[in-house]
Order: structure tokens, then C-alpha cells, then sequence
């Protein structure tokens, strides 16, 4: 990372200022981490967010895992999708995270190079540097990573070191000018920690060198804890919706962030044990105050988005009640007809063959459907037309009908004088031929006497 370069110098001028005021180098480490954490305070924050956000769907994950598990295809579709149903980047937490790797690996870069980086020296004038120290105390061993924060070190315990260093330096010596004093508790964080720290004998710079580690692994585990019991505090409905899959990764993640942190911790330079300690008390706190931050948003949220689920499922249920009610109803009217239609089937069966009037033969509607033989009040009674006819009797009939229909015309309306005609017409009819078949029978009567 040559080209971060220019900004890990500037990060070093500052701790180096930190330095200069307060003289103490943890101190000066304590503040330079402070101040990094407040300005990554809001994208903590925003990891935090997410990773709540992730935990709130918990619940609904176990539930497609009971639904669709055996199908993973099917499975890995559905969490896509209810990721993008709740607007989730599922790596949001994660990305959020990776952030603060390059503050990490800055500071890992100044605290190993305090003379580049600290001290503002080039490139040349640390390799002068060192080559004017190791010829007054000799080859410098151990990992040739570290080689500067031993020099800076020899550079404050060893006075005719300096004087070296600052000859080889020439007109830049006033660089020089403040030297580091690596030194906190009896303990000299410019040397790394080992594992055999009885190897070159006990003491208690080796054995606190030891602890170092081990304290930052403790601080590591007790950072996640908090961590995932934040995120489990503000799940929005009080419940532990975690399904085995997230246990097994919450178990995992406490388990090897402190093996990573103890690793490290022995690796590198005891200045950077002390550098991530301060950071994981501070993320702690952070942890806890973006947690009371947030809890009361998003439980709002949440309980807007379950108020929304219930009233959408009361929605679903009222509709299906609705469909089986209706179901019901139509069951009910189809019973009903189907009874009708058993008591009319079995009137028509008790009421026998219905004659069918329109009928001729084998043919049904030969005199059509609306044939009525009664239409028009029955079949004029019949007369033999050989039979002879009283004219006298007609014409008095025919006299006496106009006479009635002159004498009625303006108080029977039209419709009812035509039926009285009709009915006078038909009685006078009947009266003549009653009165042509009297003498008839009286002639044959005196005939037959």
C-alpha cells in the first residue's frame, strides 16, 4: 500500500504531536485510537444498522428454512428475495465492518516504522540511520519487519546511538530532535511478544510481554459478546428468533476473533497490542450507545412492519371467510333448488301425462306452442244448413238489433255494444231455429196422430 503512504505519514506526524505534548507513548496511543473511533463512529453505527436489520429476519429465515429447506436452489431464492422485499444487503454488516482494515493496517505501518513515518524521514536517511546504530551496537537481529521501532528504541536508550544517528543525518538531525520512549509499566512495547517468554530468562518486561495478548484476546471475546447481545436486544420483538445456522456462526465468530487478536498479538510489535485493546473498550461503548441509538427506530420500524403483517394477514383471513361463506350460501341454494325441483318432479309424476292440446299424432307442437283451442269462448254450436229458416223471424231479429244498437250506441262503449251485438245476434239465432223446429214437431205430432 506505497500509495496510502503519504496519508500514514500524516497519521504519523500526528501521533508523533500526540507524543510531544503528553510525552507518554500509550498515552499518545490511547488518543490517537479515541480520535479514530469518533470519526468511524457513524459508519459503526451504520454496521451496526445493518447487522440488526439482518438479525430482525431471523425469524422469517427459520421459517423458509422449515418450508424449503430440502430444495436449496429454491431456498437461496426465497432469502433473495425477502432481502430485497426489506431493502437488506445481506454483506452490509460485513462491508461495513472492513472499513476500519486500512485505519488497522496505518497504524500497523506507523507503530512498526516510526522513523518513516514518525520521525518524517526518507527512505535513504532510514537506511543511514540504521547502519550508523548497528555500527556503534553492533547487528541488530530479530524480524527485519521491525527493525525500525528497534532502532527508534536503541535511539532513546542509547546516547551514543543518537549521536550516531544524528551525524549520519547531517543537516536533517533535527529530526532527532525527540526521541520515543517505548516504555509503560516496566514493559517495552518496541519488542514482540513471545510464546517461550522464559526462553532468555524470567522477567517482568517478558512475562507482561506475554499477557499482552492473552488480555487482548479477553477483550476481543468480551467486544463480540456484547456485540451479538446488542444485536439479539433489538430484534423488535423481545424474542430470540435465531435459527442454528446463526448460532453456529455466532459461536464460531466468538471463538476465532479472539484466536485472530492473540495471533496478531504475538506477531507484531507490543505497541499494537496495546492499540487494538484501546480499540475494542471503545468499540464496546460504541456497541452500547449506537444500540440505545437505534433500539428505539428501529423497534418502531419493526413493530410498524408487524403491524402491517397482521393487518395483511386479518386481510387474507377475512377473505377466505368470505370465500367459504359464499361457498356456503351457494351450497344452500343449490339444495334448495335441487329439493324444489325433486317435489315438482314428483307433482308432474302424481298429476300423470299432461295432454298436450297443440298436438296432432306423434307430432307435438304441430298447432303451434301457443295454441289455445278455448281462445275465443268455445265452438259455435252446429246447424244443418239444410235446415229452412224463419225469414219473417230473421228480419224481426236483424229490426230489432238495429233498434237496440241505435237506442245504445252513445251509453255502451264500443267494446261492449260489439259483445252485446254478438250475444243479442247469437240468442236471436238460437230463438229462430227454436222457433223453425216447433211447428216441424207439432205437424209430425198431428201426422202421427
Amino acid at each position: 500500500m506505497s500509495f496510502l503512504n503519504p496519508v500514514f505519514k500524516l497519521f504519523g506526524r500526528f501521533l508523533m504531536l500526540l507524543y510531544t505534548s503528553t510525552g507518554s507513548y500509550v498515552l499518545a496511543l490511547v488518543i490517537f485510537t479515541v480520535l479514530i473511533r469518533l470519526v468511524m463512529f457513524p459508519i459503526s453505527i451504520q454496521s451496526k444498522r445493518s447487522m440488526m436489520k439482518t438479525q430482525g429476519l431471523q425469524g422469517k429465515m427459520q421459517q423458509l428454512q422449515k418450508q424449503y429447506g430440502k430444495d436449496k436452489e429454491r431456498y437461496n431464492a426465497e432469502v433473495q428475495k425477502l432481502y430485497e422485499e426489506e431493502g437488506i444487503n445481506p454483506m452490509g454488516g460485513c462491508l461495513w465492518s472492513l472499513i476500519p482494515l486500512p485505519v488497522l493496517w496505518g497504524v500497523y505501518a506507523i507503530v512498526r516504522r516510526p522513523l518513516f513515518f514518525m520521525y518524517n524521514l526518507t527512505a535513504d536517511q532510514v537506511t543511514a540511520v540504521q547502519e550508523a546504530v548497528e555500527g556503534v551496537v553492533g547487528e541488530i537481529t530479530g524480524s527485519t519487519a521491525y527493525i525500525e521501532i528497534q532502532v527508534a528504541n536503541l535511539l532513546n536508550t542509547d546516547s551514543s546511538a543518537l549521536e550516531a544517528a544524528k551525524t549520519a543525518l547531517g543537516d536533517a538531525a533535527t529530526k532527532l530532535s525527540t526521541t520515543i520512549d517505548f516504555n509503560f509499566l516496566g514493559i517495552n512495547l518496541s519488542q514482540t511478544p513471545q510464546l517461550k517468554f522464559w526462553a532468555n530468562g524470567l522477567s517482568w518486561n517478558s512475562i507482561g510481554l506475554f499477557l499482552l495478548p492473552v488480555i487482548l484476546a479477553a477483550v476481543s471475546f468480551l467486544t463480540s459478546l456484547v456485540s451479538q447481545r446488542t444485536n439479539k436486544l433489538n430484534n423488535g420483538n423481545g424474542k430470540d428468533e435465531s435459527n442454528s445456522s446463526t448460532d453456529r456462526t455466532t459461536r464460531q465468530m466468538l471463538i476465532m476473533m479472539p484466536l485472530m487478536y492473540i495471533w496478531f498479538g504475538f506477531i507484531m510489535p507490543a505497541g499494537m497490542c496495546i492499540y487494538m485493546m484501546i480499540s475494542c473498550l471503545i468499540q464496546i461503548g460504541q456497541e452500547m450507545v449506537s444500540a440505545r441509538l437505534l433500539r428505539s427506530r428501529f423497534m418502531e420500524a419493526q413493530n410498524k412492519k408487524d403491524e402491517e403483517e397482521r393487518q395483511k394477514k386479518l386481510e387474507e383471513s377475512r377473505k377466505r371467510q368470505e370465500k367459504i361463506e359464499q361457498r356456503q350460501r351457494e351450497e344452500e341454494e343449490a339444495k334448495k333448488r335441487r329439493k324444489k325441483n325433486a317435489v315438482n318432479a314428483k307433482k308432474k309424476s302424481d298429476e300423470g301425462p299432461k295432454t298436450d292440446k297443440s298436438a296432432i299424432g306423434i307430432r307435438r307442437y304441430a298447432l303451434g306452442r301457443n295454441y289455445e283451442p278455448d281462445r275465443y269462448g268455445g265452438v259455435t254450436p252446429y246447424r244443418d244448413p239444410t235446415d229452412l229458416v224463419d225469414e219473417a223471424a230473421l228480419e224481426e231479429a236483424l229490426a230489432k238489433k238495429k233498434k237496440n244498437k241505435k237506442n245504445d250506441k252513445e251509453e255502451v262503449p264500443t267494446e261492449t255494444a260489439e259483445v252485446v251485438e254478438t250475444q243479442t245476434t247469437t240468442a236471436e239465432t238460437e230463438a229462430e231455429l227454436t222457433s223453425d223446429s216447433e211447428p216441424e214437431t207439432t205437424d209430425s205430432g198431428e201426422e202421427e196422430s
